[in-house]
């Protein structure tokens, strides 16, 4: 899918302490300010423009998209054309008759931006008396499209913070109340405002990726009522998902750069990005050392042929598609690197830890530990058959070599530490990466109930 994620328009009701796009809409004092706004006609043709070669998905976003005296023209043309529509909102301006609109212009997904489930919390953060707006919107909105039978998905996102880290457990049940059925968790991006309040907002990933743990632990199960989808890496979604059996979902868009290729940022004034970081620390940096050098492009007055070849472009993708992963640890050891690229910028100038996955290292570190100390056994009422294993007399899942491997010898009563032992004898793997490997899997078979311990 090729997508456009557009700032639709530059104006906003409220003014967010973190909001990334700050300098840009809202302080005629910064070097990257812009007031200008495409007209409904430049829009519209933009919309014929990125049709007709081949973007199938526009992504709403602002300033606050439900500001824009375009939003519904644009819609309407997108829609027409078959193209998915998808919106980040404050939702504070989502009432009875915008929600009409939206229903009846059937957007595809809506997504509300609460940023605390405690009024306390998430209005220091967004302007008072957003925390009851939103969530009085939002409940009404999801009692519409159920009652009208559309088909339009509504989602919490949520950026982790210091500032609201301790609430995120309670995530799922706010999402449960107002009707939503999908919540994702975003990154604080310090741009914007948030460079100004960074020490606030920015702390260590293991403290926000700890509460995500326990959020997922105490308060989601695989009955599917409640998706969660976290914009991390595959290594932390796979081992979150394995150890939970959780319903987390995985977008690849989000794991391996698309930028300037099956995803394009399109700002107020249509001035045209492979991405937003030119203007977070990571590009600036990039472009100070010649690696890439932004150009005045504009999707209204510029063909989009033009925009592919201009020099802007080419660097840019020629820097990230030449990226030696084996820069970041421990990406140099992934088995994740055919779906997943940090962005490389973040990864300027040197061997630096990804510090997500690091995080997942650390928590399978644990596990082995614990896992040292137990004795696994496989439940009574499963079996293995070929490459299947059959619970209560029915088929549950089929097996690669290394899982049949791992579960026969757990059958033939040997530890964690045999088992290793054995694999690392015939395996040109060290020692590390196949007790990693072993954790994982045991983590995944214990929670579907394949396994048990002592």
């Amino acid at each position: 899918m090729k997508s456009l994620h557009w700032d639709i328009t530059n104006r906003c009701n409220l003014r967010c302490k973190h909001c990334y796009n700050a300098d840009r809409y809202f302080n005629a004092n910064s070097k990257d300010y812009s007031n200008k706004e495409l007209s409904l006609d430049d829009s519209l043709k933009i919309v014929d423009k990125i049709m007709q070669d081949g973007f199938d998905h526009i992504h709403l976003l602002g300033g606050e998209p439900l500001a824009s005296p375009n939003l519904m023209p644009i819609i309407k043309r997108a829609k027409e054309y078959g193209l998915k529509v998808t919106i980040n909102s404050n939702a504070t301006l989502l009432d009875s008759k915008m929600q009409d609109k939206l229903i009846e212009l059937e957007i595809d997904h809506f997504a509300a931006s609460i940023d605390g489930v405690s009024t306390k919390t998430n209005d220091w953060i967004r302007g008072n008396g957003t925390f009851e707006v939103v969530c009085s919107n939002m409940k009404e909105f999801n009692k519409k499209i159920l009652l009208s039978g559309s088909l339009i998905q509504t989602c919490i996102v949520s950026t982790i913070t210091r500032a609201n880290y301790n609430e995120i457990i309670k995530l799922p049940r706010l999402a449960r109340e107002i009707g939503c059925h999908h919540i994702t968790i975003a990154t604080f991006i310090e741009s914007g405002n948030g460079r100004e309040s960074k020490e606030a907002f920015e702390a260590p990933v293991d403290l926000l990726f700890d509460a995500i743990f326990e959020m997922i632990k105490k308060e989601l199960d695989n009955t599917n009522d409640l998706y969660f989808q976290l914009d991390s890496r595959p290594y932390v979604v796979e081992y979150l998902h394995s150890k939970f059996n959780a319903p987390i979902l995985f977008n690849p868009k989000n794991a391996l750069c698309c930028a300037g290729e099956d995803i394009w940022y399109m700002e107020a004034d249509g001035d045209i990005h492979p991405c937003l970081v030119y203007r977070l620390n990571a590009g600036i940096e990039a472009q100070q050392h010649g690696i890439f050098k932004t150009e005045k492009l504009n999707l209204s007055t510029n063909e989009i042929s033009c925009i592919r070849e201009s020099k802007y472009w080419r660097d840019f993708l020629k820097y990230k598609n030449d990226f030696d992963v084996s820069k970041i640890i421990p990406c140099d050891q992934c088995k994740y690197t055919n779906i997943c690229m940090p962005c490389p910028l973040e990864y300027f100038g040197g061997k630096k830890n990804n510090e997500e996955c690091m995080w997942v290292i650390k928590k399978l570190n644990e596990d082995i530990c614990n896992l040292k100390k137990i004795k696994v056994e496989i439940k009574e009422d499963i079996l293995i058959k070929n490459n299947e294993i059959v619970k209560a007399g029915k088929r549950v899942l089929e097996c690669d070599d290394f899982s049949l491997r791992i579960l026969q010898s757990i059958v033939n009563g040997k530890d964690f530490a045999t088992i290793v032992n054995s694999i690392v004898k015939t395996c040109a793997v060290t020692e590390e990466r196949v007790q990693l490997d072993v954790a994982h899997l045991m983590n995944y078979f214990i929670s579907r109930d394949i396994l048990s311990y002592k």
